[in-house]
């Protein structure tokens, strides 16, 4: 901590993603004063894959509906809770599926952990995913859920709502900076039920979706460099 202070207090200005690292550098002392400026995601390409052939490339029916997740399979990513979530939705919807996109150490535990609690076979574990993949899964998706709650600003979350896809994060770390709370996507405690009720509502809301995606891709626009 002492050597990180003494560098930044060498500097005329330092540059924070989000205002929670702002707090965390104060804490540690740096007086150098400190601007947020957000990592911008740069607006997503013309997506030429239509949601059918995605969902085909994962064995999945063309009217499923599909809840993603994109990042590292660690423990720190809450993953868990996004599993536990996902069975409650699973209970309640026969046609919603979740992907998970990402590579990392607690693949096997959680592709045990998604046997354990009965939904395997609805659960796909994509690995790591190039952008000529992931592209088209956002757009393929109905809805993005991130658990995760030790986020510096959650990049993935601005990914997905530049691709117009709504987003249910858990209210914790840095990822909830990236969204607007009922207008393009909700907070949630950090509770399996409460991902779960939040998610469950939404798909059986098409026409509230379809509202959230248009003000995700608007506010997107308005802070994503022109490619």
């Amino acid at each position: 901590v002492h050597w990180m202070r003494d560098f930044y207090d060498t500097c005329d200005r330092v540059l924070a993603p989000s205002h929670l690292t702002q707090r965390v550098l104060e804490e540690y002392g740096v007086r150098t004063p400190i601007s947020v400026v957000p990592t911008a995601i740069p607006a997503p390409p013309y997506v030429l894959q239509r949601p059918p052939e995605t969902k085909r490339e994962f064995g999945l029916p063309p009217d499923a509906r599909l809840l993603l997740y994109v990042g590292r399979l660690a423990p720190e990513k809450n993953l868990d809770l996004l599993l536990r979530a996902f069975a409650r939705v699973a209970e309640k919807t026969n046609d919603t599926y979740l992907i998970l996109a990402g590579s990392g150490k607690s693949r096997g535990t959680l592709e045990a952990r998604a046997r354990v609690l009965g939904i395997h076979r609805r659960t796909r574990f994509a690995g790591f995913l190039g952008r000529t993949k992931l592209d088209p899964l956002y757009q393929a998706s109905d809805l993005f859920l991130f658990p995760s709650k030790t986020e510096t600003q959650g990049l993935a979350v601005g990914e997905a709502l530049a691709a117009g896809l709504p987003c249910v994060v858990v209210n914790a770390g840095g990822a909830p900076e990236s969204v607007r709370d009922g207008v393009d996507g909700f907070l949630v405690a950090d509770d399996a039920r409460a991902m779960a009720d939040r998610t469950i509502a939404l798909l059986a809301d098409p026409a509230g979706r379809q509202r959230l995606a248009e003000e995700a891709k608007r506010g997107a626009q308005s802070r994503t460099p022109e490619n």
